[in-house]
């Protein structure tokens, strides 16, 4: 199917049964035929303007230099210290989950120490996604259910929930919401695109916190300021890089890793994970916009990611997010 759904992308007739590979870079069929692919600062456009609820096309600049002082001012008033601290124990966990004689007793004991995680990973065992007979009876029962992935997933998406998303009464709340889709499948396509590359528990961290300046930003602006200037790409491309510089900000006072630190400020992008994390945030993007007029799966296969390398892979990818978060969804309704 992706293939065929590849041909007509390139215009190449369907053949029945064909179930030849994509081109790979480099031949000539795939420098020929191949769409065009949807670069990083179109992408960013789509996805900002998405976020904000608007259409894209170009603002008055004055609006948009106004939209963009005013995200300024904020980051330079923001002191991240007083944001609130991720539990200790998330990187004792990551790095407990990294040792081969870890099992599923230590991790639930470490769990134990937060009661709000703690629950959160027992009422997620318990839903309909993973459950399997009889009820988890204990957080040993509910660590050992959802698995090494599952535990990374709603450690760091529980952790980071309250943060990123905005209260209903916060004129930002609706953006947020609109964002936070984006931040659970990045860190999803983290842990797909690490294995073999890098750490997977430092890239979904990575992932998960990737997020966090936009989210503060939309807490904080004016929606009413930014709406106008929302839909032009400077305005696009100023507001990522001020949320950048405020989630480096977070990423050295929550003190992680070095290399997450490293590729959440942008500063190893040709790094494993630096790779990871942008292919990540790409995808994750495209994948939020998925199902309006913003974003097809066409433009899925578009998008200029260096992981995947191929455009069926990067299909295959995202559909499966989207089978993942359906069913997830439906279980935990």
């Amino acid at each position: 199917m992706i293939s065929r759904l590849l041909r007509r992308l390139q215009g190449r007739p369907t053949l029945p049964g064909d179930d030849d590979a994509f081109p790979v870079e480099g031949s000539p069929c795939a420098s020929s035929h191949a769409p065009a692919a949807l670069t990083t600062p179109d992408l960013t456009h789509r996805f900002v303007a998405h976020v904000m609820g608007t259409e894209c096309g170009p603002g008055n600049p004055g609006v948009v230099e106004e939209a963009l002082h005013h995200l300024r001012m904020i980051a330079g008033r923001l002191d991240v210290r007083r944001m609130p601290r991720l539990p200790a124990l998330v990187p004792q966990l990551l790095a407990d989950m990294r040792r081969d004689d870890s099992d599923a007793a230590q991790l639930a004991s470490l769990l134990a120490r937060d009661p709000t995680i703690a629950g959160e990973v027992v009422r997620v065992a318990n839903s309909a996604f993973y459950q399997r007979g009889q009820p988890a009876g204990s957080l040993q029962q509910a660590v050992q259910r959802i698995g090494h992935e599952g535990l990374r997933h709603v450690v760091l998406t529980s952790v980071m929930r309250p943060i990123m998303r905005a209260h209903p009464t916060q004129p930002g709340h609706a953006a947020a919401e609109r964002l936070w889709p984006q931040v659970e499948a990045c860190t999803w396509l983290c842990g797909r695109l690490a294995p073999g590359r890098c750490d997977i528990g430092e890239a979904q961290l990575a992932g998960v916190v990737a997020g966090t300046g936009a989210a503060a930003l939309l807490r904080m602006a004016s929606v009413a300021l930014l709406t106008p200037a929302a839909g032009d790409p400077q305005f696009a491309d100023g507001f990522m890089r001020i949320a950048r510089g405020l989630t480096s900000q977070a990423a050295e006072y929550w003190q992680l890793p070095e290399q997450a630190r490293a590729a959440l400020s942008g500063a190893t992008p040709c790094a494993p994970l630096g790779m990871v994390l942008q292919s990540a945030e790409a995808l994750a993007m495209g994948a939020a916009m998925l199902g309006g007029a913003a974003l097809d799966m066409a433009g899925i296969a578009a998008i200029d990611v260096a992981l995947p390398r191929r455009q069926e892979e990067r299909i295959a990818l995202v559909e499966a997010l989207q089978r993942e978060t359906t069913r997830e969804a439906e279980a935990l309704a």
